[in-house]
């Protein structure tokens, strides 16, 4: 896993941690101990790179258009991690329209996913893939 090093931004949510599938989640609400759609506001997790799970695999996806996709942005996160942008409108349901990073380091994924603007987003997401990952 690898945390950001800096959570200006994320200091007003409440932090979730919960293992989804393969993956390692930090999901961030409004309100403490709130599991409702209503209070997530993103989330922060780390999977297998091969992982099955349905959300990264929905990032990972490459149409545009007909998954709700509506961008896709490629992202130098360090001098040598890619990652890519991925703007999300989900047409209605109540998470409403939302940003995502997706990338492969160290031989996982990891997401950063719908916690505030696009800024902020890459923000978080730099400063991620630019820490150690944290070990056994």
């Amino acid at each position: 896993m690898r945390l950001p090093s800096s959570v200006e931004y994320l200091s007003s949510l409440y932090p979730t941690v919960m293992v989804r599938g393969d993956g390692l989640v930090a999901a961030l609400s409004s309100r403490s101990a709130c599991q409702a759609i209503a209070c997530q506001r993103g989330y922060l997790g780390v999977f297998n790179q091969n992982s099955d799970d349905q959300h990264v695999n929905y990032l990972r996806s490459q149409r545009l258009g007909t998954n709700s996709i509506v961008n896709r942005t490629s992202i130098n996160l360090t001098k040598i991690v890619q990652g890519s942008y991925v703007d999300v409108d989900t047409r209605g349901v109540s998470s409403g329209r939302y940003g995502a990073i997706v990338w492969n380091q160290d031989g996982f994924t990891f997401v950063v996913s719908g916690v505030g603007s696009k800024s902020d987003i890459e923000r978080i997401a730099r400063s991620m893939a630019k820490e150690l990952p944290i070990r056994k």
